[in-house]
């Protein structure tokens, strides 16, 4: 079971950004889709700098063995990058699909849970990472990408 919910915490996350992603493009979305390409982006950078400047030990660190996941020596916890990521694209998405943004709101609730069972993050990482992705999401609406690259 452990290894089940260690699979589902790493790459749960493909669902919802692939099946937008095939989503997006049928519908010829490209304004959206560009938005969403360049707020993966950004919450990806915020995510490696702030685990870089905020050095807070992951749970596992000291107590258990190393979950299953790769992750470099005194990297920090701080915010779940996934969480983020998926907070933005419901929050960029909720204007013109409304069902997607939710499905993107409970993935990144439910990855968010599950970073924390197998114990690479604390509650607070999953709260930060929606905060983040909301602020980068909100961005993202209010930003008009180059033209040329939406149109």
């Amino acid at each position: 079971m452990q290894e089940l919910i260690v699979f589902l915490a790493r790459f749960l996350i493909i669902i919802p950004l692939f099946g937008i992603g095939v989503y997006l493009l049928v519908k010829k979305d490209n304004r959206v889709m560009t938005k969403v390409a360049l707020s993966i982006l950004v919450v990806n950078i915020l995510s490696e700098i702030s685990k870089v400047v905020i050095p807070v030990k992951r749970p596992f660190v000291g107590v258990a063995d190393n979950p299953g996941i790769w992750i470099p020596f005194g990297y920090g916890s701080f915010f779940s990058g996934h969480t983020a990521t998926l907070f933005a694209l419901g929050v960029i998405l909720y204007r013109k699909h409304k069902k997607l943004a939710w499905l993107c709101f409970g993935f990144g609730g439910l990855v968010g849970v599950l970073r924390v069972i197998i114990k690479v993050h604390y509650p607070i990482d999953i709260l930060g990472g929606a905060v983040v992705g909301v602020l980068v999401g909100l961005l993202a609406i209010r930003v008009n990408p180059i033209r040329q690259l939406a149109d």
